[in-house]
């Protein structure tokens, strides 16, 4: 979404009613993109907005992505190296995509460096680097030891983009170090600084719930004004909820303002889908083959009784990894790295996005 309108581009003579109208439609469009439940979500198997190719024309981003002015994004461009650097380390994988910036204002994004083949795979990112959170009810010992202690509940019944925010804010503001993820960057080797990530993020956004009043009040739209309002209502009634649950350890390092911030980074970044079973986990399989021959070679059994031991624990596999999460209806929201650089409308190629049930990851592939 653009800058807030001046005075002058929205007056309210007639002469210029009809720019007004369309400004109001484009507006609206931006914010209830911004404000869907998967909150600009490109879901396992469904298309992602384009990857713009790195000789066309980039179209200007979705919703909150774009920052405030040239320098803040020249700023972040600059951050890149680093990003990009700490991407390789940790074995990101990506070919045929570069971060970059568009046009003026535009923000950074995704541009194709090559021709993008139907199926070509961009990126792949381990799942132990990303930010996730399942809903309705998320369980991360790592916020609730550090940030919620003394009530767990309230960081578990949080809605997932205030989950989210608080993520990304620990790793922001309190503790770069992320102890679960391992392979290197961090102080020692089971652990990863997530500082290059969270550098490479916008500082400043510019949708409506910035606005003023006044600016507001020119759109002379009170749908728009009405969801903003109500927008504010809610981010301030949770923020200050989970301050009331944790006033020193939480909202002594965490601003309101911060956690807004964080929000619309969720909110114009995460992507979901229902699956949220585990990864591909080959010890309980080499387990099972393993008392299987035992079992037939000390002749305790038949063969159809093992086998019938072996399709049990199979299933239930299947059945937690895949069935379960269904039936209950569990949402998970994922922030990537680098893959959340994919958030732009643009000219060209466009992708999917899924997880990789084998080898534990995220990929971003051309359609």
């Amino acid at each position: 979404m653009g800058s807030p309108p001046s005075r002058t581009s929205l007056s309210r003579r007639a002469s210029s009613s009809a720019r007004t109208i369309i400004f109001c439609l484009i507006s609206t469009t931006s914010w209830c993109l911004q404000n869907c439940d998967v909150a600009l979500a490109f879901a396992p198997s469904k298309s992602l907005p384009s990857l713009a190719s790195r000789h066309s024309r980039p179209l200007t981003s979705l919703s909150a992505v774009k920052t405030s002015s040239e320098s803040s994004t020249s700023s972040r461009l600059k951050r890149t190296t680093a990003f990009t650097n700490w991407s390789k380390e940790n074995d990101i994988k990506y070919a045929g995509v570069e971060v970059s910036s568009g046009e003026q204002n535009s923000g950074l994004g995704l541009y194709a460096t090559q021709s993008l083949a139907p199926n070509d795979i961009v990126i792949q990112v381990p799942t132990k680097l990303t930010l996730s959170v399942e809903s309705p009810t998320d369980y991360n010992t790592v916020m609730e030891r550090e940030l919620f202690e003394t009530n767990p509940k309230a960081y578990r019944n949080a809605p997932w983009w205030a989950a989210l925010s608080i993520q990304l804010n620990y790793y922001d503001k309190i503790n770069p170090i992320n102890e679960a993820a391992g392979g290197g960057g961090g102080n020692d080797g089971n652990s990863v600084t997530m500082k290059p990530w969270m550098d490479s993020l916008p500082r400043v956004y510019d949708t409506p719930i910035h606005w003023s009043e006044s600016t507001l009040a020119e759109l002379q739209y009170r749908p728009m004004t009405e969801a903003v309002a109500l927008q504010r209502r809610l981010w301030k009634r949770q923020y200050d909820a989970l301050a009331a649950a944790s006033p020193t350890a939480f909202a002594s390092r965490v601003s309101y303002d911060d956690f807004v911030w964080g929000c619309e980074t969720a909110r114009s970044r995460a992507f979901s889908g229902a699956y949220s079973g585990s990864a591909f986990n080959p010890v309980p399989y080499a387990t099972v083959g393993a008392c299987v021959a035992a079992y037939l070679g000390l002749g305790m059994g038949t063969v159809e009784q093992a086998a019938n031991g072996a399709a049990l624990v199979v299933c239930g596999s299947i059945l937690k990894d895949f069935v379960l999460p269904k039936l209950l209806k569990v949402q998970k929201y994922v922030i990537c790295p680098l893959i959340d650089m994919a958030n732009h409308v643009g000219v060209g190629a466009t992708g999917n996005v899924a997880f990789e049930y084998f080898s534990d990851g995220f990929s971003l592939a051309a359609v």
